[in-house]
């Protein structure tokens, strides 16, 4: 069973139906944003979840959600189920959603390199900070960056979030099938080669660590996504992807181009 992935561009407003489809915590958490560019990008990622389950269910729906223990939110009704995860940065946002079980997503914009090139120790392992040591100067950012959507997605799936501190994640060297950071695809994201474990995953992800949490990275020129699911069983294949471009209109959204990964 495949988990569904959905991106988009932040629109340069907010389009009443995305304003319509948000309940009235979301209106009042969107209305503390300073920045206008920040509010636009969290209404349309929750405008977007909607739209991501109703296409996934088939139908339109009231979705109602509540957070567990630790703040992971979920789907109340109409139904318990599917999983889903949403993430947004300026000038994009992303959903992914699952019927087989948890999944997490991180989207954030290049840009983000300049911050995170400043606090390795905060965030990456010893490990990663030594084979940062090995590769160029050029691949350094952008190797930065997929650890850190990745390791977002991991958290974010397993419900840990900020409890979770980052750089007891050890996650792999990501490469990239042409040997280069940051092509472009129709879709407008690119994945890095296929599912992958991570080195190490502290006792919180359970008895069975990286090998139940697979993860994936996508990229184009100003953006990086990380994605990551639950797989129960060992021996259990990891799902195939399928990515939606969508348009966040003014009328209603578009899916530009729907994209199968294995």
């Amino acid at each position: 069973m495949a988990v569904e992935v959905f991106v988009a561009v932040v629109p340069a407003g907010e389009p009443d139906w995305m304003m319509q489809r948000l309940t009235c915590a979301e209106h009042a958490r969107a209305g503390r944003f300073v920045h206008a560019v920040d509010r636009r990008a969290y209404v349309a990622s929750h405008a977007l979840l909607r739209v991501a389950l109703d296409h996934v269910a088939g139908r339109f729906e009231q979705w109602r959600f509540d957070v567990d223990a630790l703040g992971k939110p979920h789907v109340l009704s109409p139904v318990a189920q599917p999983f889903f995860s949403l993430s947004h940065t300026r000038g994009r946002v992303a959903v992914v959603v699952s019927r087989r079980g948890p999944v997490g997503v991180d989207v954030e914009v290049v840009d983000r390199v300049h911050a995170l090139s400043d606090m390795d120790e905060a965030w990456l392992s010893a490990g990663e900070r030594l084979a940062l040591t090995s590769a160029l100067d050029k691949d350094q950012g952008a190797q930065r960056l997929a650890w850190w959507v990745a390791k977002e997605a991991l958290v974010k799936a397993v419900g840990l979030g900020l409890r979770q501190p980052l750089c007891e994640l050890e996650l792999p060297v990501f490469s990239w099938t042409d040997g280069a950071f940051g092509w472009l695809s129709p879709c407008g994201l690119p994945a890095a080669e296929a599912w992958i474990p991570a080195v190490h995953l502290p006792a919180a992800f359970g008895p069975s660590g990286s090998a139940s949490w697979p993860l994936r990275v996508f990229r184009d020129e100003n953006f990086c996504l990380g994605l990551a699911v639950h797989r129960p069983a060992a021996g259990e294949p990891a799902p195939a992807v399928i990515m939606h471009e969508s348009s966040l209109t003014a009328d209603g959204p578009v899916f530009t181009a729907i994209r199968h990964e294995s």
